[in-house]
């Protein structure tokens, strides 16, 4: 076989795609999931500092978290709303606590 037959056999079959569009999106939710929850504090706090993490995720990290940047980022992500924040508040009244002096979270409380 010459390499042109082999590239013209090998471009027809790239044309069909094996998965499906909700496999792809499954993929990527798992993606972004193993991100948010890494072991590493730094791949944490780069995925919940990111404006199109989930808004799910953020929730479910806010609530296990013990880094405090991590936190912190996390209630300063735009995706984080008003009811996440008071349901941590009630959740985890002593990790909120660190937060009372944060005036720039304080200022996205006052602000909703």
């Amino acid at each position: 076989m010459s390499f042109k037959s082999i590239v013209a056999t090998a471009g027809k079959k790239a044309n069909k795609p094996s998965k499906g569009p909700q496999e792809y999106m499954k993929e990527h939710r798992a993606f972004i999931s193993s991100m948010i929850n890494n072991e590493s504090a730094e791949v944490r706090l780069a995925a919940c500092s990111n404006e199109l993490a989930p808004a799910g995720m953020l929730k479910a990290r806010l609530m296990v978290e013990s880094d405090e940047n991590v936190l912190r980022a996390i209630i300063l992500n735009e995706r984080t709303k008003l009811p996440i924040l008071i349901e941590f508040g009630e959740a985890r009244p002593d990790v909120a606590e660190l937060f009372d002096a944060d005036e720039d979270v304080i200022a996205k409380i006052s602000r909703k």
